[in-house]
């Protein structure tokens, strides 16, 4: 890895052939193989300066995002400037474009803004550009909140290499499939936000909405929603900006980065069965192990899937450790708004080429489960049929997604202020069936309120 900062010489294209330097001061992107973004300085002015490293694919990739960059620009658009292009000593393809000052994307203005109306102000803002963008001939086919930059009153494109250009205005399927992609930002509880987008949006084209477009523009919703979490669901499984895969000797897991840092991995895979034991113990049972532990100046949750033999391990390993798939459910659920521990990690290890056990870490929450709640004598009657009411929604959230838990209990759902949280996501299905999905469901609803009904505090759901 190249030490920051460093001094990238440029050669320029075109007849000149004049070297230019750049000081890296700062990775703002990178994509294994493919390319690495660079903050840093040309001269005196801030810049960013995009690497290409494929030496068969780059110089075509920064060709095409030169031309566009310039395109956009000519068409009235706000996209960044481009500056100059050119080829490093050792091929690499580069592309030097402004830095937009004092900007933040509209991914982390959306992820830490709490209140949900300025959410919707904020993709209402982005909706306006987009039909712009449209009515000048610009798709942009990656379409997400990270692709936008905001600063002050500028809401800046960016990834030019993943725009189509056409001479005329976009036409109105392609428009309502690309403005779906926009809306699937919005993990609404209902439909009446994306009804409120497509509002807006029309009339920023000039169009009258019909009954007809809204029910085709919700139903692009739903199908644009399914892919983009299946996109994000396989790239939380391999390294990149948020996640980090590490492997040791028999060993393998991902990370969130935020919680990894600079720590290393591979000291807390060998310490952890030590620390869980050293803290406090949350379960301990014959398949799994739960213990709530202090690591690097951190509170989290480390829950054990216990070795159950070879067969169970053989199992295991053709369908996916137990750790994994409540890793990748974890993320599911918080992409459709529905409130659960944020996954930290997960780890597998293995012996004699077999799965052996399995840990999820996730974060610590401060509260109580839905049993501990219900019999308090602190909560009133009002919070806890409010809390019906959130677990009602919560269900539907699952319905409306085709989500069945599979162990859906007062001991699975968390209570943390006013919002209860989703436990234990390693049986959670997804199903493609009306027919499974019901029966599903219907097995959960029954298994909860059993369950309520024996502790003596059912809830009318």
């Amino acid at each position: 890895m190249v030490q920051l900062p460093f001094q990238l010489d440029v050669r320029v294209a075109g007849k000149s052939g004049r070297t230019q330097t750049i000081t890296c001061q700062r990775v703002l992107r990178e994509v294994p193989g493919s390319r690495v973004v660079y903050e840093g300085l040309w001269g005196d002015r801030p810049v960013v300066a995009k690497v290409f490293r494929d030496r068969f694919k780059g110089p075509g990739q920064r060709q095409r995002e030169w031309k566009t960059l310039g395109a956009l620009r000519d068409r009235g658009l706000d996209a960044p400037e481009p500056l100059f292009q050119g080829q490093t000593a050792d091929e690499a393809s580069v592309l030097v474009q402004e830095l937009i000052g004092a900007s933040r994307s509209a991914e982390d203005e959306f992820s830490t803004e709490a209140d949900p109306l300025r959410r919707v102000e904020l993709l209402v803002r982005l909706c306006t550009t987009l039909a712009g963008h449209h009515e000048k001939g610009v798709l942009q086919e990656d379409l997400h909140l990270g692709n936008f930059l905001l600063a002050n009153d500028r809401v800046v494109a960016l990834d030019p290499g993943r725009m189509r250009l056409s001479s005329g205005p976009v036409p109105r399927a392609a428009s309502l499939s690309n403005l779906a992609l926009l809306a699937c930002s919005l993990f609404a509880t209902g439909s009446d936000d994306f009804r409120q987008l497509l509002d807006v949006y029309c009339r920023a084209r000039g169009w009258k909405i019909s009954p007809e477009m809204s029910a085709a523009f919700l139903r692009q919703v739903d199908r644009q929603r399914r892919r983009q979490i299946q996109r994000s669901l396989r790239k939380c499984m391999r390294t990149n900006r948020r996640h980090r895969r590490v492997q040791g000797p028999g060993w393998q897991g991902m990370f969130d980065r935020g919680f990894i840092e600079d720590a290393d991995a591979g000291e807390l895979v060998k310490s952890m069965d030590r620390l869980m034991e050293a803290g406090e113990v949350l379960k301990s049972g014959h398949t799994c192990y739960v213990s709530r532990v202090k690591w690097n100046g951190r509170d989290v949750v480390v829950k054990r899937f216990n070795h159950r033999g070879a067969f169970h391990s053989l199992r295991q390993g053709l369908k996916g450790s137990r750790a994994r798939r409540a890793w990748g459910n974890g993320h599911r659920l918080a992409m459709l708004g529905i409130h659960t521990p944020k996954p930290l990690a997960y780890v597998e290890r293995y012996a004699w080429g077999l799965l052996y056990d399995c840990y999820l870490i996730t974060e610590c929450l401060d509260g109580c489960n839905l049993y501990l709640y219900l019999t308090s004598d602190a909560v009133s009657e009002g919070d806890k049929a409010r809390m019906a009411s959130r677990i009602r929604r919560m269900m539907d959230g699952l319905t409306r997604h085709h989500i069945s838990h599979g162990d859906l209990k007062y001991a699975n759902v968390f209570v943390v202020g006013a919002e209860p949280y989703l436990m234990d996501l390693d049986s959670i299905i997804v199903h493609w069936l009306a027919l499974t999905q019901r029966i599903w469901m219907q097995a959960d609803l029954r298994n909860f309120r059993k369950r309520g009904e024996q502790l003596g505090c059912p809830l009318e759901l």
